[in-house]
């Protein structure tokens, strides 16, 4: 059974112009943190993903390695958000703005500590970046390959399927990742 856990949104032809415009600027944008150093490709493994259920579960508790850059949101990203906001009718924040080098990478995970859907707005010149993700029915590891250009992708963040998910980058990805705000026994989770 193929089943459709990732879904390719054709939203970033609404916003081309807005994304393109935060990516020519992007070098303005204020650094919150950089992380780690050259890729292990093991830590893309399918035996990796395994240890980590194996000994975390889906307790998002697992332990996360990357080699990226953080940033805030600037004032054009944070207009994007209510853009997107607008576009979708979810009450959305950002939920990451990153630049993985060539070799960058974020390693098996699942954000299930912050759960609802997600959109990734995702930039590499020629595609030869990548989402990869786990089937939560499956269990068939995905490779979904980015566009050269702008690609978007939705994926929801369940408790119940969870979703383990990574990134590699063979060259410069930049990433916007915006979340639904979601109330769960009336605590907000962010």
């Amino acid at each position: 059974m193929e089943t459709n856990i990732i879904e390719r949104l054709s939203l970033a032809k609404h916003i081309t112009d807005d994304l393109n415009s935060i990516l020519e600027t992007w070098d303005k944008l204020e650094v919150k943190s950089k992380q780690g150093d050259k890729r292990d490709k093991r830590d893309l493994s399918e035996e990796r993903l395994d240890f980590l259920i194996n000994k975390f579960g889906n307790s998002g508790k697992e332990v996360r390695s990357s080699y990226k850059t953080a940033y805030y949101p600037s004032q054009e990203i944070v207009n994007l958000v209510r853009k997107i906001a607008d576009i979708t009718g979810w009450n959305v924040r950002e939920r990451g703005i990153f630049l993985y080098p060539q070799g960058g990478h974020m390693s098996w995970h699942t954000n299930i500590d912050c759960t609802g859907p997600r959109i990734y707005l995702s930039y590499s010149k020629n595609g030869n970046s990548q989402f990869l993700y786990r089937d939560p029915f499956t269990k068939k590891i995905i490779k979904d390959n980015d566009e050269p250009g702008w690609t978007a992708r939705m994926f929801a963040v369940t408790a119940r399927y969870p979703l383990w998910h990574a990134v590699s980058a063979d060259e410069p990805r930049y990433s916007i990742g915006v979340g639904e705000l979601i109330y769960e026994n009336n605590i907000h989770r962010q």
